[in-house]
């Protein structure tokens, strides 16, 4: 009996080690429009997103997909990213920060209650990190 669990052990265990992980390399040639590239964070659904000095990208896993101004962010150099619990990708540039929630980009504004005008926070600052306890809390990391 000690035998056949043994061999059941090694094989499964010589299955896992069979596995194959697929390298590439991906460059403006290949989609991207930058070659440098500042961090990436993985969404819920599987989604990378890759922040680069030219723009926000969402890569499924066979194409890229380039956000721009154009669309909405404030600034194309891109240095921070991450994404809070309810899915909202949160964004730091040379701009400030900013939100995406799947369909536009809103930029980070003090909330109503609190100031008489508000205007987008850090929006003249570069924004290098962006970091989330498990609270929810953000921390952004600015110059």
């Amino acid at each position: 009996m000690r035998f056949i669990f043994l061999v059941s052990v090694l094989f499964n265990a010589a299955m896992l080690s069979a596995q194959e992980y697929r390298f590439g390399l991906y460059r403006v040639e290949q989609g991207l429009p930058s070659d440098v590239i500042k961090t990436v964070c993985q969404d819920t659904l599987g989604f990378l997103w890759i922040a680069t000095d030219d723009g926000l990208v969402k890569y499924d896993g066979e194409k890229f997909t380039v956000f721009s101004t154009e669309v909405g962010l404030q600034n194309e150099e891109i240095w921070g990213l991450t994404i809070d619990k309810k899915g909202l990708i949160w964004v730091g540039s040379s701009g400030g920060v900013s939100h995406f929630d799947g369909k536009k980009f809103t930029p980070f504004l003090l909330p109503e209650t609190m100031v008489e005008n508000p205007k987008p926070m850090l929006s003249d600052k570069l924004v290098f990190k962006i970091k989330k306890k498990k609270n929810g809390t953000m921390w952004f990391v600015t110059d």
